[in-house]
Parts: structure tokens; sequence; C-alpha cells
């Protein structure tokens, strides 16, 4: 037997299976205008920083260096981004959205407002995104709000 708490009293376990059923949804929604979450978090955080480097989008994003190196070539071939060469070895690359990132991204922000759709009333919503902010804080995630 259990020996532990009600399962529907683990906050972490709740978290684990409401995080996959939300995760199901905005990959669905995000999937009809072409993207998958870690494209869109790339292309948001570009707009909001226009100018990182890959080391720096894969922070912003909470990705490996080197699964970021693929996306960025991805996004790159989508003509979504587009990256300044010009730095030289050893330099900072700079990343930046194309107008046809601009327009993809905006295009998201339908998407994501019907992912964000939770069965939560405005109120609830803004408390339960504060609480889950504090949670990443703690973690030291960084791009999380402070």
């Amino acid at each position: 037997m259990w020996p532990g708490q009600d399962p529907h009293q683990i906050t972490a376990w709740t978290l684990v299976q409401a995080g996959h059923v939300a995760g199901r949804r905005f990959t669905a929604q995000l999937a009809e205008v072409g993207l998958t979450p870690t494209q869109f978090g790339a292309l948001l955080v570009l707009d909001l920083e226009p100018g990182l480097s890959g080391g720096e989008i894969a922070r912003r994003i909470a990705v490996t260096p080197q699964s970021v190196s693929a996306l960025v070539t991805a996004l790159a071939d989508l003509d979504l981004i587009t990256r300044d060469p010009s730095a030289g070895r050893g330099h900072k690359i700079t990343t930046r959205l194309t107008p046809a990132g601009q327009a993809t991204l905006r295009a998201a922000s339908t998407a994501v407002e019907a992912a964000n759709e939770l069965g939560l009333t405005e109120a609830e919503s803004r408390q339960l995104n504060e609480l889950l902010q504090r949670v990443l804080r703690a973690a030291g995630q960084p791009g999380s709000s402070s």
C-alpha cells in the first residue's frame, strides 16, 4: 500500500499531470500555425529581446545549447529568423526575427490565447501564473518574471 498522503494532495504530482494536459493543448494549438512550443518560445524571446545569441535563447527558453543550435538552424531555414554572421569567429552571433517571423508570431497569439483557456476565471488564471512564476524563480529558472 502507498504509505504517503492522498495522491490528489501531492502538489508536485498534480502539477506534472496538469503540465501534461496544458502542454498537449499548447502543442496542438501551435501546430495549427506550424510551430512547436520550443519554436514559439524562441520567436517570442527574440521579439522581446532582439539580438540574442544562441546561448542566450537556450537559457531563456530552458533548452540545451546543443538543441538550440538545431532550433535556430530550422527557424532560419523557414526564414523566420536571421543571424548576423559578420561577428566573426569567437564573437556573439546575434539573431533577429524576420518579417515572416514577426507575422508567424502574431498568428501564434490566437493559438496561445486558445491554449491559455484552462477553465479558470481571469483572476484564477493570473493567480496560478503568479504561483508558477514563483516556482520557476525558486528553481532558479532564467526567464521567469520577477
